[in-house]
């Protein structure tokens, strides 16, 4: 019984390791759903070069990854809307927080005739911060002037308008 014991708990802690080795290191999921650790990771144009743990480089295109991990940051590839419209494009979306299974992400646009001037969302960089709420893969809503403050206070995050 104690050698059983024993061998449930080295198991317990072996999974334990791996999983925490996984939580703290930057990786990126290919769409056919491998799990790739890296060293570094730079993207150019339509392609990402990777050097790997190993020190293998990879040269890959951006159509085969689905999701980043870098910086202790989780990014998706999703499509992107505007005005609660698909688009004809991606972009890797940062996951800011999840509840019960909605998931609200972020990312950035360059602001440009098309875009608003004045929001909630406007940096002093003239970058936009765009926000989406997922669930399942599927869109939600986008974060807009007027739903902002019901959808963040939902995710229990502060958000001023600046």
């Amino acid at each position: 019984m104690k050698t059983l014991f024993f061998t449930a708990m080295i198991g317990i802690l072996i999974g334990a390791s791996v999983s925490a080795k996984t939580m703290k290191s930057n990786y990126f999921i290919s769409t056919t759903g491998q799990l790739t650790h890296y060293k570094r990771i730079a993207f150019k144009n339509n392609e990402v070069k990777v050097v790997l743990q190993n020190g293998e480089k990879l040269l890959l295109p951006m159509a085969q990854i689905k999701t980043i991990k870098a910086n202790g940051k989780i990014y998706d590839k999703l499509p992107v809307y505007k005005n609660d419209k698909p688009t004809d494009k991606e972009a890797f979306m940062e996951l800011v927080t999840t509840k019960r299974g909605l998931k609200l992400y972020k990312y950035y646009t360059d602001i440009d005739s098309d875009n608003r001037e004045f929001g909630f969302n406007v940096s002093v960089d003239y970058k936009m911060e765009n926000y989406v709420v997922f669930k399942d893969g599927q869109f939600k809503t986008e974060i807009n002037d007027s739903n902002y403050p019901a959808i963040f206070t939902y995710f229990g995050l502060n958000y001023k308008y600046k």
